[in-house]
């Protein structure tokens, strides 16, 4: 039987404000879009010159007289090579395919921000549902559903801002893409929400944060998706932090704040 595959869309412009703060970690597959997991890709310079030093020092070893001096030497002048070369190899590649994977929305562009299936839970953040680009979760590694007002990344643990920092430059440069992007840079707002989840219950650092489109919590949307992560996971929803819960059961019940 084919999975039951719902995709929940968003405008372009609500998509940007989404992407700047959601972020998960330890996604079950596709982890292309968070820096952090690409840490082996800036790893790879330094251990291919221990590598090269190392079998470098062993043929000194094994030379010795004339040889040995001349291969200290060929070491001595070949290592600015082996750096330029391991760094070309390792560090542009990584960054070439962010800017690849990363498709940039037209104005008002309708774009598929979350899908659900049997197994889990896609989160699109690069614009692009390439296997490899596409984050995944599978229903039974979420341990905790937690609710909580909107906040920047950095205002969670263990939470990072992968793309530029300063939010006014950051909302900035959206606008100039995206002309009808109208939202405020404030650390805080408290007329939306953020779906936390977490693969480890025990562990606060795992957490996973996903910004709702503020449209969502009025046209239904919001209320579907929390039912079926909720009756696929077996979990209800519990406040992030404390003063949340207040609102957002007066959402639940209203439709509205």
């Amino acid at each position: 039987m084919a999975a039951a595959r719902e995709v929940w869309k968003c405008s372009a412009e609500e998509w940007e404000f989404a992407r700047y703060h959601s972020e998960l970690h330890r996604p079950d597959r596709g982890s292309k879009g968070i820096r952090r997991a690409n840490i082996g890709c800036f790893l790879g310079v330094p251990i291919t010159l221990l590598i090269y030093y190392a079998l470098t020092s062993l043929a000194i070893v094994v030379a010795g007289g004339e040889v040995e001096q001349w291969l200290r030497g060929f070491r001595h002048s070949f290592s600015p090579v082996v750096l330029l070369g391991s760094a070309l190899f390792f560090i542009i590649p990584y960054f070439t395919r962010e800017r690849r994977e990363l498709r940039k929305p037209r104005p008002r562009e309708e774009i598929p921000y979350l899908i659900t299936d049997d197994q889990g839970l896609l989160v699109n953040l690069r614009n692009h549902l390439a296997e490899s680009a596409i984050l995944y979760v599978n229903w039974h590694s979420i341990k905790r559903l937690q609710i909580d007002f909107t906040h920047d990344l950095t205002s969670f643990p263990g939470g990072h801002i992968y793309y530029e920092p300063n939010k006014v430059k950051a909302f900035e440069k959206i606008r100039q893409e995206l002309p009808d992007f109208r939202e405020p840079a404030r650390q805080v707002y408290m007329d939306r929400f953020t779906l936390c989840i977490a693969s480890d219950a025990k562990l606060a650092g795992m957490y996973g944060f996903i910004q709702i489109p503020l449209r969502w919590l009025y046209d239904g949307q919001f209320e579907r998706l929390l039912r079926t992560i909720e009756a696929r996971t077996g979990l209800s929803v519990q406040p992030y932090r404390e003063g949340v819960m207040p609102a957002f059961l007066g959402w639940r019940t209203k439709g509205h704040f």
